[in-house]
């Protein structure tokens, strides 16, 4: 996934079942180059009747600065094997031209999660 958008200057997001929990291999392989963005709450998603594992995720690439207003799981048992995850997201404005890409340890990078509920 990395390589596929290795040369896109814009926002990116990776979402869904990752059938990996948090601490696997898949989730912390995909975590050195994308940010696991957090949830507030319990993370945990599978089974929905009674959900005991996080295993849905949102990802972003890590030239993407943004801002996490809200992040959870959302109580809903019955439309999914999967509770549903819902993000509101504040993307930052650009500093730099659009076609330059954004280093990750430019000042302000990253994710901030002031205002998550």
């Amino acid at each position: 996934m990395t390589s596929f958008f290795a040369g896109v200057n814009h926002p990116v997001f990776l979402a869904g079942d990752f059938n990996g929990r948090p601490d696997g291999p898949v989730v912390q392989r995909l975590g050195l180059d994308w940010l696991v963005l957090p949830k507030s709450g319990s993370p945990n998603t599978y089974p929905s009747p009674a959900p005991d594992r996080e295993i849905d995720f949102i990802m972003a690439r890590r030239t993407v600065d943004l801002e996490v207003l809200e992040h959870r799981v959302v109580d809903e048992p019955l439309a999914s094997d999967h509770r549903p995850i819902l993000a509101v997201i504040r993307l930052a404005v650009p500093s730099t031209p659009s076609d330059a890409p954004r280093s990750p340890t430019a000042p302000g990078y990253g994710i901030r999660t002031s205002g998550v509920r």
